[in-house]
């Protein structure tokens, strides 16, 4: 389950599990769909598969993220 912090996010932005969202970091764009977290690993961390298949885990802290 993430955490207190992304779980507020999700909400403020209307977003959920399964959802395709463009995210903002470092003035990089990063295209994906919410994944449930793992049991393990950071739970502050939103993980995002990847068009190619691969997931991956961001950090989200003032990064803008929008669905699509």
């Amino acid at each position: 389950m993430y955490s207190k912090k992304i779980l507020n996010i999700l909400k403020k932005n209307k977003l959920k599990i399964g959802d395709k969202v463009r995210i903002i970091v470092d003035n990089k764009e990063i295209k994906g769909i919410i994944m449930p977290r793992p049991d393990s690993g950071e739970k502050d961390c939103l993980i995002i598969k990847l068009d190619d298949g691969y997931n991956i885990g961001i950090k989200i802290t003032k990064e803008k993220i929008e669905k699509i």
